[in-house]
């Protein structure tokens, strides 16, 4: 199964918070071969800004902030490069339903790969969850 995955889902990946747990089980169902993993290329950034944050917060050290990094490095997500035509189908989309640009590119890429988008967000997938039913909320994950 393909999935994409939006930074709310990665952050869990490394920092303990509600439905970690279900987040740790994307992970390894992915490393089992139970699901692709995709996201558009500014996962990444969105993922290591939270992680800076905690850390300037004091919820993570220096040393776990970098290992943070290293291990989201190794993650095979298939990146989707974020092109114009991509960027222009994210700005229509997030103009008809009153998201950020950001989140809609991951619907957009869903969409574009016939992929289930996987959220924690949960403002968001109430906004979406009747327009998109590719939308999976983390803890509706099994």
């Amino acid at each position: 199964m393909k999935v994409v995955v939006d930074a709310s889902v990665g952050v869990k990946w490394f920092i303990p918070e509600d439905y970690s747990d279900r987040a740790l089980k994307v992970l390894e169902d992915y490393r089992k071969g139970f699901v692709r993993l995709y996201s558009p290329e500014h996962f990444k950034v969105e993922v290591v800004s939270a992680l800076r944050k905690y850390y300037l917060r004091g919820y993570i050290d220096h040393v776990t902030l970098i290992k943070c990094f290293m291990l989201l490095q190794e993650i095979g997500i298939f990146y989707v490069d974020v092109d114009w035509n991509v960027l222009k189908e994210a700005l229509k989309y997030s103009l008809k339903n009153g998201i950020s640009v950001y989140d809609a590119l991951y619907i957009v890429v869903a969409i574009r790969i016939g992929a289930r988008i996987l959220t924690a967000d949960e403002r968001l997938y109430r906004v979406l969850k009747d327009k998109e039913p590719c939308l999976l909320l983390l803890t509706e994950y099994r």
